[in-house]
C-alpha cells in the first residue's frame, strides 16, 4: 500500500463531541449513522460513556469522500 496512503487512513479516535459535529456536518443524525455503518442504534448511543472504536474516525471520512465524489458525479452528467 502506499505509504501516503496508510498515513491518510491512520486518524486516531474521535471524541464523542468531535463525533456529534461531524454528524451534523455531514447532515446525520445518529440513528442515519447506525443504519448506514451497520450497527445498533444503542451502540452508537453508548459511545457517549464509553470509548468509541477507531474505525469511525475513518468510516466518516470515506463518507464525506464518497458524498462529495457523488456530487461531483451528478454534477458531469
Amino acid at each position: 500500500m502506499n505509504k501516503n496512503i496508510k498515513e491518510e487512513n491512520t486518524q486516531a479516535a474521535m471524541a464523542y463531541s468531535e463525533f456529534c459535529e461531524k454528524l451534523k456536518e455531514l447532515n446525520l443524525s445518529k440513528r442515519d449513522f447506525a443504519g448506514i455503518a451497520n450497527i445498533s442504534y444503542n451502540t452508537v448511543a453508548n459511545w457517549s460513556y464509553k470509548p468509541m472504536p477507531a474505525w469511525v474516525a475513518n468510516f466518516l471520512k470515506y463518507y464525506e469522500d464518497a458524498q462529495k465524489f457523488y456530487i461531483i458525479q451528478r454534477t458531469i452528467k
